[in-house]
């Protein structure tokens, strides 16, 4: 895999599978330290998490990914921690078990916001740009919005690439975060004010068009709205890769989203 296909999963996946090769290493330095203190639970021992990481390393299971997020109230507030050591590998591995926990790591948003925002890794960014949807929660859902729309934009084609693609998973998923019918509407109207519109305007960029395109798709007919009103306009572009792309993203989403 090469270094740009990397980086790609990465946002989309969270590097997981990247993470896993510097797990032992990194669990086994901080247990030297005595800096992951046991869990009232025995489940949840430091002896019992090394377990699991070896475990994952061999042969990833769902059922060893559950018995880890069992550890959750114990490893969030470390691994947020460390996260804000010297070392880079230890930052990707804490970064990618935080996503792994998933919405029960939404303490660490402020901490992956933060990453991606000051950073001077790219790596460590794009890492954060995949992380932040997973630890979506109804507090933290409009600041990352926010922090993704803006990152579409960056100078960083990578980070460009991932933001798009998290955007979309962070909509197509959203829904789980939410406990009742007027929170998800809250989010459908978060993604139709800020999101798809963000996307639609991605369609003049040359490296990432195609990304947006395949994020309003992902997006479904909750996209359709606005890239209805985009049509007119985008009839009138001189730009004939924004008509086509606009055209495109109306016509996949279904053969009906295509006004008559």
């Amino acid at each position: 895999m090469s270094v740009r296909q990397w980086r790609y999963s990465s946002a989309v996946l969270a590097t997981f599978v990247v993470a896993v090769g510097n797990m032992s290493l990194f669990l086994s330095a901080a247990l030297a330290q005595g800096s992951l203190k046991e869990s009232v639970s025995d489940e949840c021992s430091i002896a019992n998490i090394k377990q699991y990481v070896t475990q994952i390393e061999k042969n990833y299971s769902s059922e060893l990914e559950t018995k880890f997020k069992k550890c959750a109230a114990v490893a969030v507030p470390w691994l947020i921690e460390q996260t804000k050591v010297n070392n880079a590998d230890t930052q990707v591995t804490a970064i990618s078990l935080l996503a792994m926990i998933g919405t029960p790591a939404s303490s660490a948003a402020p901490r992956l916001i933060e990453l991606l925002q000051r950073s001077q890794n790219e790596d460590l960014r794009i890492l954060a740009v995949g992380a932040l949807p997973t630890v979506a929660s109804a507090e933290n859902l409009k600041s990352i919005i926010t922090v993704l729309s803006s990152t579409l934009k960056d100078k960083n084609q990578d980070l460009r690439f991932g933001s798009a693609l998290s955007l979309a998973n962070l909509y197509k998923n959203g829904n789980k975060i939410f406990f009742s019918s007027d929170n998800a509407d809250a989010l459908r109207k978060i993604i139709s004010k800020e999101v798809v519109p963000t996307l639609i305007t991605a369609f003049r960029s040359d490296d990432i068009r195609f990304i947006a395109v395949d994020a309003l798709i992902q997006i479904g007919e909750d996209a359709i709205p606005a890239l209805t009103s985009a049509l007119t306009s985008a009839f009138q572009d001189k730009d004939k890769d924004v008509r086509f792309a606009t055209v495109e993203a109306l016509g996949r989403i279904g053969k009906d989203s295509i006004p008559k």
